[in-house]
């Protein structure tokens, strides 16, 4: 069967369409490398003027660090040593906490209850002994838990020997008034 082409001049059109595709095309590759070149050349050449124009703000903070240095030293210096007067000052409150807390065991021993043991760390207090009788514990734990670093009890108790923990507390530093 016989094909008829109802449109006059269609395929001499597509053809014409293709030819100026492909002119623009080549045109497009033959333009491409050099206006890629020159945007390149000037991206490359605005990094060097910038870098020339930061040259001396870059040296102005140099100066400024070299002139800074002693005062940062000083600085971590004194947080060293701000640290280091923390540390001593826990330490003596500790001390006057574990001396008020030999002292408050001692004077509040009603008797019957012998304590074997004792360690003590940075919150706690652990307590080893004997009791005579569970009365005499009780009334040992009861003048105990009004002294002001008496806190968070656990006892734990095998036949007549004990072992309490406590975590002390320093609301009330010793040898000091408020």
């Amino acid at each position: 069967m016989a094909q008829i082409n109802f449109v006059p001049g269609r395929g001499r059109r597509a053809r014409q369409r293709r030819r100026r595709l492909a002119a623009v095309l080549a045109l497009g590759l033959l333009c491409a490398p050099p206006v890629f070149l020159a945007a390149e050349n000037y991206l490359a050449e605005e990094n060097r003027r910038l870098r020339g124009h930061n040259a001396p703000l870059r040296e102005m903070a140099r100066d400024l660090d070299e002139k800074l240095a002693p005062a940062r030293k000083a600085r971590r210096q004194s947080l060293a040593l701000q640290h280091n007067l923390t540390v001593l000052q826990n330490l003596q409150r500790a001390a006057a906490l574990r001396a008020q807390l030999l002292r408050d065991l001692a004077n509040r021993n009603p008797g019957g209850v012998s304590c074997a043991s004792l360690s003590a760390d940075s919150e706690h207090l652990r307590i080893s002994g004997a009791a005579r009788s569970g009365e005499a514990l009780a009334a040992w734990l009861a003048q105990l838990g009004g002294a002001a670093w008496f806190g968070e009890p656990l006892l734990e108790k095998e036949g007549r020997g004990f072992t309490l923990g406590v975590r002390h507390t320093a609301q009330k530093t010793p040898g000091k008034t408020e």
